[in-house]
């Protein structure tokens, strides 16, 4: 950018700048896109297994303890009390994947089912033999 400076101040601004906008006419479309948009089917499958992980009957923040403030107050109660600190504290804040699973096992598999298969566009690669000599 060339400003008309002579020293340390300016002769003239730098100019004014235009900035084209199209007119409303001049709008173009834009092309649908390719994803999958799912019917009434898998809608409902997943609000299903949604419903299915809420947190019933939990108060965040007040039912479970915080983790790291647990294994702080831990380590300063051994330290006080000159006892070995204990190589795994519960951490009631980890899910648990069995548990989850049981819970809803079966809506995970309709929702399975309803969607779409993956499309593999990707070429199989082959090795190449070498030429013999």
């Amino acid at each position: 950018d060339n400003y008309n400076v002579c020293g340390s101040k300016q002769l003239s601004p730098p100019g004014l700048l235009l900035i084209p906008i199209p007119f409303e006419d001049d709008m173009r479309a834009i092309q649908d896109d390719a994803g999958f948009i799912g019917d009434d089917i898998i809608v409902d499958a997943a609000t299903d297994l949604i419903r299915h992980q809420q947190l019933h009957g939990i108060d965040i923040g007040y039912s479970f303890e915080n983790p790291a403030l647990n294994k702080f107050w831990h380590y300063i109660e051994c330290i006080a009390l000159g006892v070995r600190l204990k190589k795994k504290v519960a951490d009631e804040t980890q899910m648990d994947a069995e548990t989850i699973l049981n819970a809803a096992q079966s809506q995970i598999d309709t929702f399975k089912v309803f969607l779409p298969d993956d499309d593999d566009d990707e070429p199989s690669y082959t090795k190449k033999r070498k030429k013999g000599n």
